[in-house]
């Protein structure tokens, strides 16, 4: 395959992003776009936003990805106690919305490499109290904001895991639950359901990058085409 039609991703997640990398890169094998898409990216899950940020520079420097997509899912919020008795999430909103500027900081310095931020999935408060659900939502908030500051693609996987079991179909006669009995962990059909956007979304950010806004930031590719609007993303529409 020619090195132009061939795009190599770097995928950075938590343990259950990282569970659901062979169903991305098979979704990826067969999506419409106009390129072959290699995933790359390290074995261990993401200790947090501020790991992520320590680290990015040198994934960078070793996988030079086309774009990056990144989903640090609830490991920033969990809650641990601490010296008072009460709980607190394991980073501070301010500091994670720090560290995700400056990832995306690291991955536009790397000529023509897009970013992609993803959403925490929903939780049951019910069912658990280590993840709340307002601590998501607070943080989906903040992605959405830094997403929307740095005109950056955001993969809604708030929105793709349902929380509450889908209809029976002719195909599946029993209702499909998304999230298992722990309120946390994605069961066989949320897995899926969260591949499904991301390959979405990472189809989407390649995409973008053919723009001849985007390439023209590439050396030696493109013109100076002045006037020529900025695109936005889908997401941003």
């Amino acid at each position: 395959m020619e090195g132009e039609s061939r795009r190599v991703v770097l995928l950075l997640s938590d343990a259950s992003g990282l569970d659901r990398r062979p169903i991305v890169a098979e979704g990826l094998n067969r999506a419409d776009i106009p390129f072959t898409v290699g995933i790359v990216g390290p074995f261990e899950p993401l200790e947090g936003a501020r790991a992520t940020c320590r680290d990015i520079a040198d994934l960078l420097r070793r996988y030079r990805p086309d774009a990056v997509h990144l989903s640090l899912g609830h490991v920033d919020i969990t809650r641990q106690v601490e010296a008072d008795g009460n709980t607190y999430t394991a980073e501070r909103f301010p500091e994670i919305e720090v560290h995700l500027h400056q990832v995306i900081d690291a991955v536009t310095d790397l000529p023509g490499c897009e970013c992609v931020l993803a959403t925490a999935p929903p939780v049951l408060d019910t069912c658990q109290d280590v993840v709340r659900m307002d601590d998501v939502e607070q943080l989906n908030t903040l992605i959405r904001s830094v997403g929307d500051q740095r005109d950056t693609l955001v993969n809604r996987l708030d929105l793709a895991i349902a929380t509450s079991p889908l209809p029976a179909t002719s195909v599946d006669h029993e209702p499909a639950r998304h999230l298992a009995d722990d309120g946390r962990e994605l069961t066989e059909a949320g897995r899926m359901a969260a591949s499904r956007s991301t390959v979405q979304a990472i189809c989407d950010v390649l995409l973008r990058a053919e723009h001849p806004w985007r390439k023209m930031l590439k050396p030696g590719q493109g013109d100076p085409f002045e006037g020529l609007a900025r695109p936005r993303h889908p997401e941003l529409e």
